[in-house]
């Protein structure tokens, strides 16, 4: 599992427990989903540049003249016009290297564009979360007055997990909110109570 996940998952057990509609439900469902999905995107990406980079490299040294054992051998050979530069052959690999390196920067562009469609995803949960958390404390104070401490305890506390996960996702997409240590965070992967499940 990724770090977004891993902030931003609650657990199938803590939604079971205390979470009752079904629209809550898929909010907070469709926010561990994108947030898996997130992370994928964000490997991917990052195994495409290192791609990149090992590719240009790779052309770098055939045209610096140190592939294919450039420069090494016995003094004799030092300085032989053999080691004026790169062998002939390796000037064949440059035209793959180049069109390699041109898929995976093609690539690493297409996966750019869906990671910020994902980020706006999530982005989009947070608003929705919002709501969630708004509708959980109004309940939460009816209940209160009525008399139903136990059904208000259990409101507030999931609007707590629900404040937490959209301090994380401001902190993760630049909002400038609290970070994953906040109050109510027990229910989520990355919350002190949090398990695998």
């Amino acid at each position: 599992m990724g770090f977004v996940a891993d902030a931003l998952q609650v657990d199938i057990s803590f939604l079971a427990a205390h979470v009752k509609t079904k629209r809550e439900a898929a909010c907070l469902v469709r926010l561990g989903t994108n947030a898996n999905r997130l992370d994928v995107l964000l490997a991917a990406a990052q195994k495409s540049m290192l791609a990149v980079r090992a590719l240009h490299e790779h052309w770098s040294t055939i045209m610096d003249g140190h592939a294919y054992g450039h420069g090494h051998g016995d003094g004799a050979h030092m300085g032989s016009s053999a080691d004026a530069g790169p062998q002939p052959s390796c000037f064949s690999l440059l035209p793959l290297l180049a069109q390699a390196e041109d898929v995976e920067r093609r690539n690493a562009a297409r996966l750019q564009g869906q990671i910020t469609e994902q980020c706006r995803e999530l982005w989009a949960c947070k608003r929705d979360l919002e709501q969630c958390i708004e509708q959980n404390m109004s309940i939460a104070l009816e209940f209160s007055e009525a008399g139903c401490a136990e059904i208000a305890r259990e409101k507030t506390a999931v609007a707590r997990v629900e404040t937490a996960l959209v301090q994380r996702l401001e902190t993760l997409f630049g909002g400038g909110g609290g970070g994953g240590g906040t109050e109510g965070g027990a229910g989520t992967r990355g919350g002190a109570g949090g398990t695998a499940g």
